[in-house]
């Protein structure tokens, strides 16, 4: 593993800082990490691949929260919907997960949800 912020936009090594304060732990994937490795490419995001561990996901949405904003989730329903029509294998896997999730009997980490702030 190899680390160089040094590549990333401003507005990214801000997140990346947030990340590292909060001990999220993650790698960076995408358009930035193809970068890394020789390829420059155009991308307008950033995609992290993180631990999915319900300390971890609670330190990930803490980090977020720094930047003072709020999170738009898409709903259950029409993530379900979403993951169902891709037809990707990852895809299914996560469907089957939020099933077992609804139904009770998962066994994967829940994220404490925070009430907002009035």
């Amino acid at each position: 593993m190899q680390s160089n912020t040094g590549l990333l936009a401003p507005e990214f090594s801000d997140c990346i800082d947030a990340l590292h304060h909060y001990r999220v732990s993650f790698v960076l994937v995408g358009g930035y990490a193809v970068g890394f490795h020789g390829v420059v490419r155009a991308t307008g995001d950033i995609d992290f691949l993180y631990e999915q561990t319900e300390q971890n996901v609670n330190a990930l949405c803490a980090a977020l929260r720094r930047f003072g904003k709020s999170l738009l989730v898409i709903g259950l329903n029409e993530l379900r919907r979403n993951k169902a029509a891709t037809g990707r294998a990852k895809d299914k896997q996560d469907l089957q997960r939020l099933q077992q999730l609804s139904a009770g009997n998962a066994k994967v980490p829940r994220i404490r949800r925070k009430p907002e702030r009035g």
